[in-house]
Order: structure tokens, then C-alpha cells, then sequence
């Protein structure tokens, strides 16, 4: 398995914001996962929000 992907985030103009957005998407393909099916392509996209729990 080899994985591709990219990230971004958000964390605005404040210094050290406690929560921060973010979205990822990653493109990775499988081989030997299934004998009918050589390669398996697969796809992942994640969204969400960076808690930063402790500010410095």
C-alpha cells in the first residue's frame, strides 16, 4: 500500500486559536487484498476541527 494525500487547515489570524478546521483527502491502492480483484483502488476524505488542548 501505497499512500497519497494532502491535508489543509485553518487556523486563522489569532494567536493560538482553541479549535481550528481542517479537511484531508488521501488516495492509496491495494494489491494482494483480493485474488479475484488485483489491484483495489480506495479513497478517503476526512473533514473536522483540531482541538488544540493546551495553548502555549
Amino acid at each position: 500500500m501505497l499512500p497519497l494525500g494532502v491535508s489543509v487547515g485553518y487556523a486563522g489570524r489569532h494567536a493560538a486559536p482553541a479549535v481550528a478546521p481542517f479537511v484531508g483527502y488521501q488516495f492509496f491502492v491495494l494489491h494482494g487484498y483480493n485474488p479475484g480483484i488485483p489491484v483495489v483502488p480506495n479513497r478517503l476524505l476526512q473533514v473536522g476541527i483540531r482541538a488544540h488542548l493546551f495553548r502555549s
